[in-house]
């Protein structure tokens, strides 16, 4: 079971340095989960965590990971560019390219990244161009061979990956190219806390390799077992158990009958471990409103925090500005967006509000600001930073009418006045 602490004083000093609503994250946090996923595989002596840039794309959060050691995984050119800006290059980039263009492929190339593929007939045309990559991951899907506890799609209906059928041949393609670095991934998860799948999913991959040794004697140096680990998003949840996962694939290493086994490299790409506890989203009560529910109005919508309203998740939260409040009532927490989907929470007990308190949702430092959206033509919030244990700096300012606009190409008889 997890306790959900929360930074009060530290929350108390940008609400009023920087007013609601906001994101904040907190290095320390940050740094600390980012070690402690390398401490933990550092018995393994090939092991690379590429964080997802998707899961929190702020270059000020990526340039501290960098720091600590991490490298990225990108899946589109903005993401690309980050990467290249805070000067990652060749093994400490992988390019997942689903459905890639031209554009991206020639950027990951250029910066001799890991290209994930995911369709074969993707690769062949690719081979046929002048644009060939040095070191290739095959994504796997592996249909219906394993049985997992998933939120995604099951396999046999993802439009993710290569059909386990067709991997030998893929591997063969780029070992006759002359592509030497192969490797084999697959992701089939997300926000799991059960061991289990990961362990299941790399005796897949590594038995894969196996076979296709003993078969054709090609190499294969790299297993990536993707992302996917969750986080205690309730109180009633525990940690997801690193050492249990790692002394497994330990077992599994073992029992193989290849001569590179220790030559092996492991990546992994956890970005929600890392990050989602590292962030608070801060808002404030605008009103209350008395229907057929009780409805708390915040001054944010889920515009800024989507993840409740179309996942129909949960995360955490806490009113700051209530302590000791012995009475409590049943609220459905909701913004301002003229759509029925905009509800953060829908009826909750929390301690009796009044316009003015701070509602603090918690782990939102992953898939939250990143899938933030403009619907209403509303604007994005701002990010902020907390390192030093208390300093403060603003990584993002609230969108204005001119960011909104500014893509526009309008006829001259139209004027948008911001005033």
């Amino acid at each position: 079971m997890i306790e959900k602490s929360i930074p009060k004083e530290t929350i108390i000093k940008a609400v009023k340095k920087y007013k609601t609503p906001f994101y904040i994250y907190f290095e320390n946090e940050l740094v600390y989960r980012n070690q402690r996923i390398i401490k933990k595989f550092s018995n393994f002596l090939n092991h690379h965590n590429y964080y997802p840039i998707k899961a929190l794309s702020n270059p000020q959060i990526i340039k501290i990971l960098k720091l600590n050691g991490s490298y990225v995984e990108c899946s589109s050119y903005p993401e690309l560019i980050i990467a290249k800006s805070l000067g990652f290059k060749g093994d400490e980039i992988i390019f997942t390219s689903n459905n890639a263009t031209p554009k991206e492929i020639n950027l990951a190339v250029s910066l001799d990244s890991f290209i994930n593929i995911d369709d074969i007939d993707f690769f062949i045309s690719l081979l046929s161009t002048s644009i060939i990559p040095s070191k290739v991951i095959f994504r796997v899907n592996p249909g219906q061979r394993i049985t997992i506890n998933t939120n995604f799609s099951p396999p046999i209906k993802s439009q993710f990956g290569i059909p386990y059928e067709r991997i030998l041949e893929s591997v063969k393609l780029a070992a006759s190219t002359g592509i030497k670095t192969i490797g084999l991934h697959a992701m089939l998860t997300t926000n799991s806390l059960d061991h289990i799948h990961f362990v299941n999913l790399y005796e897949l991959l590594f038995n894969l390799i196996e076979t296709i040794w003993l078969k054709e004697k090609i190499k294969i140096s790299i297993i990536n077992i993707g992302g996917g680990i969750g986080i205690p998003y309730h109180q009633s949840q525990n940690e997801f158990n690193l050492d249990i996962l790692i002394s497994q694939i330990n077992t599994i290493n073992k029992k193989t009958r290849i001569p590179f086994k220790n030559e092996i490299v492991l990546q992994t790409e956890f970005g929600r471990y890392i990050s989602g506890p590292c962030g608070f989203f801060v808002c404030r009560v605008l009103q209350i409103k008395e229907s057929y529910r009780t409805y708390a109005y915040l001054d944010s919508s889920i515009n800024n925090f989507m993840r409740t309203a179309f996942f129909k998740s949960y995360n955490h939260i806490t009113v700051l500005s209530r302590k000791n409040v012995k009475n409590s009532q049943v609220y459905t927490l909701v913004g301002s967006l003229c759509d029925t989907i905009d509800i953060f929470a829908e009826e909750i007990e929390l301690p009796r509000l009044d316009a003015g308190d701070i509602i603090v949702f918690h782990d939102v430092g992953a898939h939250a600001f990143s899938m933030s959206f403009n619907y209403n033509s509303s604007f994005r919030c701002k990010e902020i930073l907390c390192y030093n244990d208390n300093d403060l700096k603003l990584i993002r300012r609230e969108e204005t009418c001119a960011d909104l606009f500014s893509t526009l190409v309008l006829d001259e008889s139209i004027k948008i006045n911001y005033s």
